[in-house]
């Protein structure tokens, strides 16, 4: 499926209420992130559920960032009695 503002792929598929009828978006990242910015607000409206959606997104993104650093420090570790490493390892499974 296709972003609704651009051809790039949707990646968020939102669903709001409006006037008690339900209107679903389909946006990539970069206008879901543009959508979710302008609807922030304090209260508990679907604009500030959209913020709060958008703050736990960014958050989860940066964890994922963060663990793939960490992995890719794990993948160049070897074994010092075989030589395997990490990455070899994942790749297939077993040892030996």
């Amino acid at each position: 499926m296709k972003c609704q503002k651009c051809d790039k792929p949707a990646t968020f598929h939102i669903t709001e209420l409006t006037g008690g009828k339900p209107v679903e978006l389909h946006l990539c990242e970069d206008h879901a992130r543009e959508y979710l910015a302008a609807s922030g607000s304090e209260d508990t409206s679907p604009g500030s559920m959209a913020s709060l959606l958008a703050q736990h997104i960014m958050a989860q993104k940066m964890q994922v960032g963060q663990t793939a650093q960490e992995l890719a420090e794990l993948d160049q570790q070897s074994c010092p009695f075989c030589g395997i490493t990490f990455f070899e390892f994942r790749n297939q499974g077993r040892l030996g």
